[in-house]
């Protein structure tokens, strides 16, 4: 296990694996911006299917790339390339500020249903998961406004559950492959050359890049920066809601339920939540009672955002 705490290290760790790769990449997100980060990455997708390498690339429709000619390009790049995106409003890549506002009047529990999952695997062996995006201010690439988030790396047999996890969503009947998105077809079938969208990232920011690169293929820096670092760990469980969130939870997310609150309950010394977005349920609030009452209650230690830290 390697905590990836800064963003150069996260950013650097994912660019090292997906050059690494020699059979499959599976990347998902909720936010995959249109900017210097999103399409350092996404070029290096689309370089490693080139090469021979699986890609399968699963994002939450609301934030993520919604330039058509782009999605209907990347719909053909390669075939070994993928991309789904996870319940898009009216079938739709774009949406629209009056369809924004439909959405919500219509129908919000189902437009509000989003897929907040992260998950960065390769060859079914190495994963990443927790609070990265893929967007310049994850990576501490912004002028004006960076996240301070963590990720985890993970080398064992958990991945496996990780992949699971990645594969429940991507045949999920709200995963939609870009191409059959309606404002992305008409793109597809008119078989347009790439689009020119992307601007040339600023003088500072291209060094930055192209250092970076250098940094990726430079397994003695690989080694002190990263590889080191990593801590031979125990047993690792992953954890994961279901795609569908129903307003009534299903027989799955009763069970992730069921096995966070265990989770909890067995604790007996000390119990860390580090969150950004902090809402306690009244059952959970009950399972905290419960601790605190025993006769040598567990040291509850949280962390979470204040008001002026947090842009939600």
């Amino acid at each position: 296990a390697l905590l990836l705490e800064s963003g150069q290290d996260a950013l650097l760790a994912r660019l090292h694996l997906m050059r690494a790769a020699q059979d499959t990449i599976e990347l998902q997100s909720y936010i995959f911006a249109e900017d210097d980060a999103g399409f350092l990455v996404l070029d290096e997708l689309i370089a490693a299917a080139r090469r021979g390498v699986r890609v399968r690339v699963l994002l939450d429709q609301l934030f993520s790339v919604d330039d058509v000619r782009l999605l209907a390009w990347l719909a053909r790049a390669h075939v070994n390339f993928e991309m789904r995106l996870y319940n898009p409003t009216f079938g739709e890549a774009r949406t629209q500020p009056i369809e924004f506002v439909a959405g919500i009047v219509c129908c919000f529990f189902r437009f509000n249903q989003r897929m907040h999952n992260k998950l960065f695997l390769v060859d079914g062996r190495v994963g990443i998961t927790g609070g990265r995006n893929y967007q310049n201010r994850y990576y501490d690439w912004d002028a004006s406004f960076n996240y301070r988030d963590r990720d985890v790396l993970i080398a064992g047999p958990e991945v496996r559950r990780m992949r699971e996890s990645f594969e429940h969503f991507w045949v999920h009947r709200k995963s939609i492959p870009i191409a059959a998105l309606r404002d992305v077809q008409p793109y597809v079938d008119a078989q347009s050359s790439p689009p020119e969208s992307r601007t040339a990232p600023r003088l500072g920011r291209a060094v930055q890049m192209l250092d970076l690169s250098a940094q990726a293929d430079n397994a003695d820096l690989i080694e002190r920066r990263l590889a080191r670092r990593a801590l031979a760990v125990g047993r690792v469980d992953f954890l994961s809601d279901v795609p569908n969130k129903p307003f009534e939870p299903d027989a799955a997310e009763r069970d992730l339920i069921r096995e966070l609150e265990q989770l909890l309950r067995g604790a007996r010394e000390r119990v860390i939540l580090q969150t950004p977005y902090l809402v306690i349920s009244r059952s959970a609030r009950r399972v905290f009672r419960d601790l605190q009452e025993r006769e040598s209650p567990p040291r509850i230690v949280v962390s979470t955002n204040s008001l002026a830290a947090t842009d939600a």
